[in-house]
């Protein structure tokens, strides 16, 4: 029988997408130090609301074939999401994998409202005068379903309507919607219901909380009387690039038996 330490092991990582000022968990450059890595919102289609469903459709599109998880790592939001995907790997390999957060803050509905209208303002951005007025997010809030759905609809509408008048055909308008708010936009607000899902019960073991200089409080779901808390003297878009973040992370994956 293989010793499940010498199995091969991966470092899977759910991050915050989209743009942002903020450094990302790719900054860290872990794969440098021969690990393998495996950034799961790359190929990710979007799919689940809650963050169990968004959580096990990770593990699903990307199962650990043959070898193990020694670590999951999740950023901001993300890292409630990353709880319930280390639960998944537990249940479905037997081993519970270290949890490491970076700054782990709860997903709240202001952040899904503002990203329906980045969306809105994007689309529109060369329709000066012409915006509809935008959808109430914080109505649909308890529904998540029909706040996709209705979003969705409302930015296909302003995206039509924009091409239309720039002389676009139909045929180019279909390509262009399903691009651009399908692989975007909705992907996007789906990612932030599942992370503002987050079951605040939930209390995985082995856990690590990497936080800047101006974090102060950590999200109920992070189980504060078991996890570790690891400052480092830097501000929060830097938390991720910065050389202290990169000596613990490794430290940490290298005390826990991760190995590339």
């Amino acid at each position: 029988m293989v010793d499940p330490s010498r199995q091969s092991s991966t470092l899977d990582i759910i991050d915050y997408p989209g743009r942002r000022p903020e450094a990302y968990i790719a900054d860290l450059e872990l794969e440098h130090e021969g690990f393998a890595t495996r950034y799961l919102l790359h190929h990710h289609n979007g799919a689940g609301i809650t963050a169990v469903s968004y959580a096990e459709a990770l593990f699903g599109e990307e199962p650990p074939e043959g070898g193990r998880v020694s670590a999951v790592l999740g950023y901001c939001a993300s890292s409630g999401v990353a709880a319930h995907y280390a639960e998944v790997v537990a249940r479905e390999t037997g081993e519970t994998p270290l949890l490491i957060c970076f700054d782990a803050s709860p997903c709240t509905l202001g952040d899904i409202e503002d990203c329906y209208l980045t969306a809105v303002r994007q689309i529109e951005e060369d329709q000066p005068g012409s915006a509809e007025p935008p959808l109430d997010v914080m109505e649909l809030a308890d529904r998540p379903h029909l706040l996709v759905d209705a979003v969705r609809a409302d930015l296909v509408r302003r995206m039509v309507r924009g091409l239309a008048a720039d002389g676009i055909t139909d045929d180019d308008v279909a390509g262009l919607v399903a691009q651009t708010v399908d692989g975007t936009h909705i992907t996007w607000i789906r990612h932030l219901l599942a992370c503002g899902d987050a079951d605040p019960v939930v209390r995985t073991r082995r856990t690590v909380n990497v936080v800047s200089r101006g974090y102060t409080e950590a999200p109920a779901w992070l189980g504060a009387e078991g996890a570790l808390t690891v400052r480092i003297d830097c501000d929060r878009a830097e938390l991720l690039r910065h050389p202290d973040t990169r000596s613990a992370v490794l430290g940490l994956l290298r005390r826990d038996g991760a190995h590339a």
